[in-house]
This record gives structure tokens, C-alpha cells and sequence, in this order.
């Protein structure tokens, strides 16, 4: 071989090895790229249904944005509220029967099912339920006027609230304070929201407001309670523990059942039913600004229910058997996903992976 040859040859090693080492190397990036994209974390809403009597807890996919499954549930039970445990393992879903269930947020199964009557017997048709911050307790309502402690490291009631109500005057819309130390339950039939302390499980105080309460969403620092009762929303310090200001929102017979604040509590979205027994009546969803407590913006649709992601970013309402997804930098629905069939509640998960079970 000449001269000529050899650096010919040697000059094509040199060119083909990087070339080999360039090419390997964006395989092995695309190859991981799609792995990342896949394992990307993201939230699930949970969207418990009830028509015709079947009864199904939907879960979507907010990555996709679609319908994923329908956990089924038994004949007759009619489901109402959830919540899901911080670390997204576990969701505990209210329903009108008797019982509580306890489903595995990785395989989509339930895995138990907890007795919420009080000794009085009593049909619990909860209308709050919420998780404590630290993931050990879940508070929910049933139908014989008391709130239920029940322990998420056995399943077990441990303690049953008295609220002052009379059987089957439920209480209704709960939510924790972000330090864990106290939980407020609305009681529409007293005008009132209680006060109760997570360490004792007693009802402390209790606090006026006009109308009937339904839902309640707790500031993330815990300085203000938001409150909705038909047409309009008390503002409470829960420092002094009164009401310091009264939005009006739009008026209607069921209006301001549900509420959801964004995560850094700078608004808050309150969900106007024009009738609640017809879930293809178009309602209107309020944004109200925290800083000034004033209504801001309105959409015009949405039958009041509501769930806010984690990061804040959307906003799902349900609207004519549909589940908009709200942007919440411009207040505009963004897309629509369809499959839904007599929606009664709506609530969100952390974030979580594809390939991870809940929580790992």
C-alpha cells in the first residue's frame, strides 16, 4: 500500500469513528429523551360519576388529557367527594352508602371499604372529605350530623365529632388548615362553619356566616378561610375568627358550591350551579383575586364543580357532561375532554410518574 493510501485509509477511520461516537450518542439521547418524556410527573383528576345507577370513579390523565379508566363501583352506591393522600397513594372516596372507600392510586383497585355511620346508625352521603397535611388522618362527614377522624395507617375510625347538628343534617364542605392543627366543616343548617382541633378531635368554635355554607378552601398560609354559600362567599380571618369581607357572586338557588384555590392562594375559583340536578345546565365559574377579594373575571361555563392542579398552572371544571381544562394565566379553556356521564365531584393528586407506582 503507498503513501497515498495508507493517510486515505487512516484520514476514513478518523472521520467514521466520531461519526459512530456522534451517531451512538443521539440514539442514547433520544432513546433517554423518551424515557424522561415518559416518566415526566404529572397529576391526575379524579372525577367520581353516577347515572342510571352505575356508579364509576373516572380518572384522567392530565398528561394526555383523557379518560384512562372507570374504576367501577357497586350497584346503588352513589359517590360524592374525595381526596388523595399527599404522597398520591391512596385516594378515600366518599359515597352513599354506609362506607368510605379506600383505593390503591397505582393500580386503580379498591382496597377497602370503612364504616362512617356513627352508633346511631345513619346513611353518611359525605359531603366533605379532606386529607391532613401530614398525611395521617382523613376527615369526612356523614349524614348523622358528625365529622369522622379516620386513621390512614389502619383504615379504622378513631374518633366521631358531634357538630351540633341533628341526624341527617349533614355537615358539608372540610378543609384542613396547612399546619394540620385544625379542620373548619361548613354547616349549612346552623349558618356555620366549626372549628375543630386535629389533637383532641373537639369541636373549639364555631362562626357565623350568612346563608347556608357549602365548601370551604383554607389561604396556604392559613390566615384567611374562603367560604361559599348561595350567592356569595364569606372571606374569614381565622385569626379573630370573623368575617371580614362578603363577595357576591352570580345568585341562583344552588349557587357557589364549590370552590379551589391556586396553590400560591393568590385566586380563588368559585363554581356557580344554576340547578344542580341538571348536570347539562351550563353554570358560570368566579375568579376572585385574594389580594383585594374581588371578583376578577367570570367564565361563562361550568356546573360547579372544580379541581385546581397542584402546580396551578389549570384548571378543570366540569360543564355539560365534559371536563374543561382551564388555563389559568388567561382564564381560558384550553381543551375539552369528553366521556363523562352525570359527574358529582372532581379532585386532583400530586404530581406522579407514568412508570412509578404512587408515591415512589
Amino acid at each position: 500500500m503507498g503513501r497515498d493510501g495508507f493517510w486515505l485509509r487512516l484520514s476514513q477511520r478518523r472521520i467514521a469513528r466520531p461519526l459512530l461516537f456522534l451517531t451512538l450518542t443521539v440514539i442514547a439521547c433520544l432513546c433517554g429523551g423518551q424515557s424522561a418524556l415518559a416518566d415526566k410527573p404529572f397529576p391526575y383528576v379524579y372525577v367520581p360519576e353516577s347515572s342510571g345507577g352505575v356508579s364509576d370513579l373516572a380518572v384522567v390523565d392530565t398528561d394526555s388529557n383523557s379518560i384512562i379508566t372507570k374504576i367501577p363501583l357497586s350497584a346503588g352506591v352513589f359517590p360524592s367527594v374525595g381526596a388523595v393522600t399527599p404522597d398520591g397513594r391512596r385516594i378515600y372516596l366518599a359515597t352513599s352508602g354506609d362506607a368510605a372507600l379506600v383505593i390503591d392510586a397505582s393500580t386503580n383497585t379498591i382496597t377497602s371499604s370503612i364504616n362512617v355511620a356513627s352508633s346511631s346508625g345513619g346513611f353518611s352521603a359525605a359531603a366533605g372529605v379532606a386529607v391532613t397535611p401530614d398525611g395521617s388522618k382523613v376527615y369526612l362527614t356523614n349524614a348523622d350530623g358528625a365529622l369522622v377522624d379516620i386513621s390512614t395507617s389502619t383504615n379504622n375510625v378513631t374518633s366521631t365529632i358531634p357538630l351540633g347538628l341533628a341526624s341527617f343534617q349533614a355537615g358539608a364542605g372540610v378543609a384542613t388548615a396547612p399546619d394540620g392543627t385544625k379542620v373548619y366543616v361548613a354547616l349549612p343548617s346552623l349558618h356555620s362553619v366549626a372549628v375543630i382541633d386535629t389533637n383532641s378531635d373537639t369541636v373549639t368554635s364555631t362562626i357565623s356566616v350568612d346563608g347556608e355554607p357549602a365548601e370551604l378552601a383554607v389561604s396556604p398560609d392559613g390566615t384567611k378561610l374562603y367560604v361559599t354559600s348561595p350567592g356569595a362567599v364569606s372571606v374569614i380571618a381565622t385569626g379573630s375568627q370573623t368575617v371580614i369581607k362578603t363577595i357576591p357572586v352570580p345568585s341562583s338557588m344552588f349557587g357557589g358550591e364549590a370552590i379551589a384555590m391556586t396553590p400560591d392562594g393568590t385566586r380563588v375559583f368559585i363554581g356557580n350551579t344554576i340547578n344542580q340536578f341538571s348536570p347539562d345546565t351550563t353554570g358560570t365559574t368566579s375568579i376572585i383575586a385574594t389580594s383585594i377579594d374581588t371578583v376578577i373575571d367570570t367564565i361563562f361555563d361550568g356546573v360547579g364543580l372544580i379541581a385546581i392542579t397542584p402546580d396551578g398552572a389549570h384548571a378543570y371544571v366540569n360543564g355539560n357532561n365534559r371536563l374543561l381544562m382551564i388555563d389559568t394565566a388567561t382564564n381560558l379553556a384550553v381543551r375539552s375532554i369528553t366521556g363523562l356521564s352525570s359527574p358529582t365531584g372532581i379532585f386532583t393528586g400530586p404530581f406522579r410518574s407514568h412508570f412509578s407506582s404512587a408515591g415512589q
